[in-house]
């Protein structure tokens, strides 16, 4: 029986998922005449991956879900839309990435 335990330990510490890294994390807010919206760019360690994430607003009224493919370049981004009229608030937004590893990572991002 202790065997048996000891493999099953073994098995699952070789099961544990890769961490991943964002060494940085931007977002910038684009309007026109038209529209407005924000624009999430990181920066993953591991840039094959896919990920996806869940921005909430500095008041955590307001969340967006989204994916970003990692496609091996350094950075990736992806565009978020706001209802035409409105504005993004200003303040400290918080971006959690998954990987598809089954990791993931909070990290917070300012609008200015």
């Amino acid at each position: 029986m202790r065997g048996l335990i000891v493999i099953l330990l073994l098995f699952l510490s070789s099961c544990a998922a890769e961490e991943f890294e964002v060494s940085s994390a931007s977002l910038v807010s684009i309007s026109s005449d038209e529209s407005s919206h924000l624009e999430l760019s990181a920066s993953f360690s591991d840039p094959d991956s896919s990920y996806t994430y869940r921005l909430s607003s500095p008041d955590s009224d307001l969340v967006w879900e989204g994916a970003m493919t990692g496609d091996g370049s350094d950075k990736t981004s992806d565009e978020i839309l706001l209802t035409p009229g409105a504005s993004f608030p200003k303040g400290e937004y918080s971006v959690i990435f998954y990987s598809d590893n089954g990791t993931d990572l909070t990290v917070p991002v300012t609008l200015r």
